[in-house]
């Protein structure tokens, strides 16, 4: 009897290891279910494309943008002319009016507390202007990657700098990049001569979020934040150029959102006149 007991009794053992075995295995796919809808993953990588692919390229842009630059590089600040431009604690920043058109035609009138200009940058093709209004100083140079490097600390060229600012997209091809479904990034798969891009991918917008560029060995990193939705294109509200071997950056917040993108701007926009009593100096980085 005692044994028909004991019998018993493992069997009542047995069946309860497996309910709780049951209810654990319940609760483990609850758990993965939950763990995978917070992870999830990307769609394929061509429907990646489809949809970067499917987005219009901006040509042309003019608004009123608020801006800073960092430039840690202190034994530059001595130099006369970031003296002249205010430019001595290593930043800068204010507002202006940024007008560019690609492939390589830059404007920046940058503004005073008043929000009258007080200072013309004018940068087209190979030539660079800068006109201080009020002291009718004119500083002129040739437009180049060491150029812009010296004056901002971002080692790029002017067609590449606009080609950010129009949210640079990634070659479209199913060879060009190996796709991280898991972790949103367009690796390339070749990377000619030290040159190269990586993308990072919204999981909600399926839009550029970050990219990594490689200019000749040298590493940039841009950053597009809070995207909208402008006469049918969706445009960052916020652009960062960071250069992370020197901690140096260019920051723009666009401010008025409406009548961002025209198809075309006006002729004069790239031509700079300055009064005949102008003082023109040579600008350069030697």
């Amino acid at each position: 009897m005692i044994e028909n007991y004991l019998n018993i009794e493992k069997k009542c053992f047995q069946f309860f290891l497996l309910i709780l075995f049951f209810l654990m295995s319940l609760v483990s796919c609850s758990m993965d279910n939950l763990f995978e809808d917070k992870v999830g993953f990307f769609p394929k990588k061509k429907v990646i494309l489809k949809k970067i692919k499917s987005e219009k390229t901006i040509r042309s842009f003019r608004s009123l943008v608020s801006f800073e630059i960092f430039f840690p590089e202190t034994n530059k600040r001595e130099n006369f002319f970031y003296k002249e431009i205010g430019f001595e604690e290593n930043s800068f920043s204010g507002n202006a009016f940024l007008v560019w058109q690609k492939p390589s035609s830059f404007r920046m009138e940058i503004l005073s507390p008043f929000g009258n200009p007080y200072l013309s940058v004018l940068a087209k093709d190979k030539s660079l202007k800068i006109f201080h209004i009020s002291k009718l100083k004119l500083y002129v140079g040739s437009l180049n990657r060491k150029t812009i490097e010296n004056l901002f600390g971002i080692p790029i060229e002017l067609d590449i700098l606009i080609e950010i600012l129009s949210v640079i997209k990634p070659k479209f091809g199913s060879g060009f990049y190996r796709f991280d479904k898991k972790k949103g990034i367009l690796f390339p798969l070749k990377k000619a001569l030290g040159n190269s891009k990586t993308f990072w991918i919204s999981k909600t917008s399926l839009l550029t979020k970050k990219v990594e560029i490689l200019l000749s060995g040298q590493k940039l990193y841009v950053r597009y934040n809070s995207y909208e939705k402008i006469n049918g294109i969706y445009f960052p509200k916020s652009i960062s150029i960071i250069n992370p071997s020197t901690k140096a950056y260019i920051k723009i917040e666009i401010g008025e959102s409406e009548n961002l993108i025209f198809n075309s701007i006006q002729k004069n926009t790239f031509l700079m006149n300055a009064p005949s009593n102008t003082s023109i100096y040579h600008l350069s980085f030697d």
